[in-house]
């Protein structure tokens, strides 16, 4: 007998995300109630006045503290079609915060899927008024952004990274973007 199609929740995806923050050297803690912490998930988010003051109720699956003043936020969705409806919602919260002063989202991605489907993401940064594909070596970066990438990104204010050595074995790759 053939199975059911399963609708997946997108709750799949909040395991995926906080995991991968900490392999690519986030800490995963609520940064309000841990000095070292990093990471807001859901309304957590929402204890940052400057944060607060204009998302309101609302608020993504996490953010991410990169420093005092800047952060990257990101949005999930349950399947692999909604990939452009995670990234402009990021978009659409990140536009909100950015009205702010003191906070500025300049990193976010979109993150898609499910452990039997796989997972997708796209990034993007906020550069002189524009959200801009990140690229490394010309091709958009379909990962989470690491810590050290985002230092890179925000140090040089670029969402073009270049001339950066791509890696096929996956034990190398996790000490160059970790």
């Amino acid at each position: 007998m053939p199975k059911k199609k399963i609708k997946h929740s997108e709750v799949r995806a909040y395991n995926f995300i906080l995991n991968d923050l900490e392999k690519i050297g986030w800490i995963a803690k609520n940064p309000s109630s841990h000095d070292e912490g990093e990471v807001w998930t859901q309304t957590e988010c929402l204890s940052e006045s400057g944060i607060k003051k204009y998302l309101q109720l609302e608020h993504p699956e996490n953010i991410v503290k990169l420093n005092e003043s800047d952060l990257y936020l990101i949005e999930a969705k349950r399947t692999i079609v909604e990939l452009e409806k995670a990234t402009d919602e990021a978009i659409y919260y990140s536009n909100k915060i950015n009205k702010g002063k003191n906070l500025k989202v300049k990193i976010i991605s979109g993150v898609v899927g499910n452990p039997e489907d796989g997972y997708y993401i796209k990034s993007k940064f906020f550069k002189s008024g524009k959200w801009n594909d990140i690229t490394i070596n010309n091709n958009s970066l379909t990962s989470l952004v690491s810590k050290k990438l985002a230092t890179q990104l925000l140090l040089e204010n670029t969402f073009e990274i270049k001339d950066i050595l791509i890696v096929t074995f996956p034990c190398l790759v996790d000490s160059l973007f970790s």
